[in-house]
């Protein structure tokens, strides 16, 4: 059986602040790389990629729940603010669900649903 080490709450985030040091430098370093070859990519940003991740996920398909959980957002709610509007399409498919759910259950029993 190992045991882990506790660090303290400083150390714990003395490394965090190193690691997202060292992947911004790795980023910028790729961007530089890159916009030699490809000049329009000057302006990308780690969180530039993310919103694209994020709209390309909506946009092929994928529920606001699942774009929620690859994320990382605290609530469904940040997620609809940000790509519920690049959902049109799965939310025609809803609305075309509930109508056909409707209409076969108001031809059998011929009533309004309210």
């Amino acid at each position: 059986m190992t045991t882990r080490t506790r660090y303290s709450p400083e150390v714990r985030e003395r490394a965090v602040q190193t690691r997202k040091r060292d992947v911004q430098r790795s980023f910028n370093k790729l961007v530089t790389t890159t916009t030699k070859t490809l000049p329009s990519l000057y302006d990308v940003t780690p969180h530039t990629m993310r919103k694209t991740f994020g709209s390309w996920a909506v946009q092929s398909g994928a529920t606001l729940k699942q774009v929620k959980e690859l994320l990382g957002h605290s609530t469904i709610m940040i997620t609809e603010r940000h790509y519920a509007y690049l959902a049109p399409r799965n939310l025609q498919d809803a609305i075309s669900k509930l109508e056909g759910f409707c209409n076969e259950n108001g031809n059998e029993n011929n009533q309004k649903a309210y």
